[in-house]
């Protein structure tokens, strides 16, 4: 029995579908940093820049977008990563991540990049979506996911959705997820399994602990 909010039957059919054939958007995505599955010596945060792939309507009007990974690039500081993942925006964050999120002023900043009502002016600014942590209360590796224009609006109509694949594409993170913390108007679910499917975290925008959902992710959406 499901524990906590998912995907509907019609939208993960949905998703399944278009996700067969997926393909990157015509359209020009802002050049991020860095290649596929670089990883420097002790560089254990990492940015993964995202692209927007195919799109679909959901039954219930939603927009889905799927997602795919435009590169990856890690580093050896969480400071070194936020700047990279706020386009330079955010250049002073703590070496560490527990201590960023520990810091009111640094939430503050990181839910201001992708909080506008005009999205014009966004286009083409990196945003982050969500920052993903291998232990629970923000320890260990962490990636920050971002994505070149503000994809989670007060409305909440938007679905946008990535696989984990395993792969060194996105760092292996595949049933690696303790703990995470997302910006911007996002809320975001973690699924047990591809195509989101599974067991799920439920809505939220903040969580130290996964509980038994540790370890478990393998398909995530924000909205």
């Amino acid at each position: 029995m499901m524990r906590s909010l998912t995907l509907s039957t019609a939208v993960v059919f949905t998703v399944t579908a278009f996700s067969m054939a997926l393909a990157p958007a015509a359209g020009a995505v802002p050049s991020a940093p860095g290649s596929a599955g670089q990883r420097p010596p002790g560089g254990k945060h990492c940015v993964v820049h995202l692209a927007p792939g195919s799109h679909s309507v959901a039954p219930s009007g939603q927009r889905l977008v799927l997602l795919s990974v435009q590169n990856r690039t890690c580093y050896r500081t969480f400071t070194e990563a936020i700047a990279d993942a706020t386009g330079g925006r955010i250049t002073d964050a703590p070496r560490e991540a527990a201590t960023a999120m520990a810091d009111p002023e640094f939430d503050r900043r990181m839910n201001a990049l992708g909080q506008t009502n005009d999205q014009a002016t966004m286009q083409g600014s990196w945003v982050p979506l969500s920052l993903e942590f291998e232990h629970g209360n923000y320890g260990g590796d962490s990636t920050a996911i971002h994505i070149s224009y503000p994809a989670c609006t007060p409305k909440h109509d938007v679905l946008t959705l990535l696989n984990l694949d395993g792969s060194d594409k996105f760092g292996r993170w595949n049933d690696k997820i303790s703990s995470f913390r997302s910006y911007g108007d996002c809320e975001v679910n973690h699924y047990e399994h591809f195509d989101f499917g599974g067991d799920s975290t439920g809505w939220s925008r903040n969580a130290g602990w996964l509980g038994s959902m540790n370890d478990k992710t393998s398909s995530i959406a924000w909205q």
